[in-house]
């Protein structure tokens, strides 16, 4: 015999007690992880701080040898040199010559220091960024590049369009605006002119403008070979390789690309020159604004961990609701409208039917698997079969205080959502009517195996 609401729920309570295990595992194996993970980061960080630590008092010094007193001397000779080539005659030309090398390697020394400082001094995250007039910019640049230019016999020639101010780092933008001019300078023969224009055109990858600074020499050119290499390490703009050198083209495109723009060589030619041009993203200071509101600081892997947390929670919910939910309840409606009923202690163990509905005509209905059932009455019996002998009687359907085989019943399915009930003998629930004998009247019994009206349930819910 079986029982067949304790298996429900012990089947039920089972799997619950076996996810909520696997559940716990899981919890405590994310705990411990989270914790090493928690433990491996400070050391990482602690020792980063270290590195960064000793990295920063290294940079400090090297900043402090190199601006201050690299970037002095230089100064002083270039301001001294300077005031001594306006004091001299035309007619002293060889001291002049000698004065405008000075001047010109001192450019060169200053323009090289200046890259050393921020070929690795600046990082996407730490640009100071800020609203800036581009074609001042440029011109302030110039100003400070003449007295290069004289000295080498070189004339440059601006272009500057009127652009509103821009969001943009202004270290960088010198530094990659000074590299591509000094150098034109420096690769254009006396007597040449540089050209620098300034613009904005369309851009044609993203929706908006972006900013356009070209800067066109009539120096040597560079080489079909070297085209491709120009802009790494170590590699001068002439085509020349040498150490320690070459890193004007290097430091103007790391300082464009920094800021999400870039430096392109657009064409050179033997003795005709070159053409570069700096490309910079138009930022203006209301799209920053939308920008920054755009922005969402939720990172990735802390929504998928919320959401992976919710999701679980959720399951475990309906889970808890499924085991709970008790066994579905369902009433049996006969052909003739009565429903079948259990009689109570006193009125025997048979099954009749009754025109109301009443708690004991509301059976838990189990299914026990290949198209069978088990019902169980309102006093916590089984309907069965009924015993084949020699009397009509023993045709009524009875209850049974445990489930044998006969009371598995196997469900037929009809049309208008009716249902017959088949018994291990091979019989069908059948209802009887008011024509019957007073022993069997409105009884419910297994007398045939045929299917008929009368053998016609249909289920009701009852929730």
């Amino acid at each position: 015999m079986h029982n067949l609401l304790f298996d429900y729920y012990f089947t039920r309570f089972g799997i619950l007690v076996l996810l909520l295990a696997c559940s716990g595992v899981a919890v405590i194996y994310w705990v411990l992880r989270r914790r090493w993970q928690g433990k491996q980061k400070a050391l990482e960080q602690e020792l980063a701080e270290c590195q960064s630590m000793h990295f920063q008092k290294l940079h400090n010094y090297f900043h402090r040898i190199v601006a201050h007193e690299y970037g002095k001397g230089l100064d002083y000779i270039l301001n001294k040199s300077t005031e001594t080539l306006e004091g001299l005659g035309k007619e002293q030309t060889a001291l002049r010559d000698k004065q405008d090398g000075i001047i010109v390697k001192t450019h060169e020394l200053t323009q090289h220091a200046m890259n050393i400082l921020y070929m690795f001094a600046e990082q996407p995250d730490k640009l100071k960024k800020e609203l800036l007039n581009i074609r001042q910019l440029v011109e302030s640049v110039l100003l400070e590049l003449f007295p290069y230019a004289e000295s080498q016999g070189v004339t440059l020639r601006p272009s500057l369009d009127d652009i509103e101010p821009v969001i943009l780092d202004r270290d960088l933008t010198v530094l990659a605006i000074r590299n591509l001019i000094h150098n034109a300078i420096k690769y254009s023969e006396r007597g040449r002119v540089v050209e620098i224009i300034l613009t904005s055109v369309e851009d044609e990858m993203r929706p908006g403008k972006e900013i356009v600074i070209y800067v066109k020499d009539r120096g040597r050119g560079i080489k079909n070979e070297d085209k491709n290499s120009v802009f790494d390490l170590n590699k001068r703009g002439d085509g020349l390789i040498e150490t320690g050198n070459g890193l004007g083209l290097y430091c103007a495109r790391k300082a464009a690309r920094l800021q999400g723009g870039d430096v392109i060589l657009v064409s050179s030619s033997s003795n005709q020159g070159s053409v570069f041009k700096i490309i910079l993203p138009l930022a203006l200071p209301e799209e920053v604004i939308q920008e920054i509101k755009g922005k969402h600081p939720l990172r990735t892997g802390s929504v998928l961990r919320w959401g992976f947390a919710i999701v679980v929670l959720l399951v475990l919910a309906a889970l808890l609701i499924y085991t709970l939910k008790p066994p579905k309840k369902v009433a049996l409606l006969s052909f003739h409208g009565q429903y079948v009923t259990a009689l109570g202690e006193d009125g025997g163990w048979l099954l009749r039917q009754e025109p109301e509905l009443d708690n004991c005509g509301r059976f838990t209905q189990f299914y026990l698997g290949r198209g069978k059932v088990a019902l169980l009455t309102c006093h916590g019996r089984y309907v069965t079969a009924p015993r084949r002998g020699s009397g009509r009687s023993d045709l009524a359907l009875w209850q049974d205080s445990g489930l044998g085989d006969c009371g598995q019943f196997e469900v037929v399915e009809l049309a208008n959502g009716q249902v017959a009930f088949k018994t291990c003998a091979g019989m069908v629930f059948t209802a009887g009517d008011g024509g019957w004998g007073p022993g069997l009247q409105w009884l419910v019994v297994a007398e045939t195996k045929d299917i008929r009206d009368w053998e016609k349930f249909t289920l009701q819910p009852q929730y």
